[in-house]
């Protein structure tokens, strides 16, 4: 069965994007420790899921990138694209718990 074009695109283009926001989130992993520096900022319970959001978002993209690769390889083009958009999750916590920190 071949994959359709709509999912193949999906997939390249997923992979592509958050391949380069991984590469891009080693910035603010490196800066996180700072988030720390305000007193009581231990007891701010978004602020360390944001954290840990961030600093588990290479992982995530990483295993992520190798379950769709080889469901792609399996010719399952849907479900490789659809574990392609995971990462997408991620990126939606961090940055509305990000925006919601007061």
């Amino acid at each position: 069965m071949k994959p359709t074009i709509g999912y193949s695109i999906l997939f390249y283009a997923a992979n592509i994007i958050f391949g380069v926001l991984a590469v891009a989130s080693i910035l603010p992993i490196l800066f996180s420790p700072m988030f720390f520096d305000a007193p009581d900022s231990i007891h701010n319970i978004p602020l360390i899921i944001m954290v840990i959001g961030l600093l588990f978002y290479p992982f995530i993209y990483a295993a992520c990138l190798a379950v769709s690769i080889v469901f792609r390889n399996k010719d399952k083009a849907k479900i490789a694209a659809l574990i392609a958009v995971i990462p997408l999750f991620d990126l939606i916590l961090v940055t509305s718990l990000f925006f919601s920190l007061d």
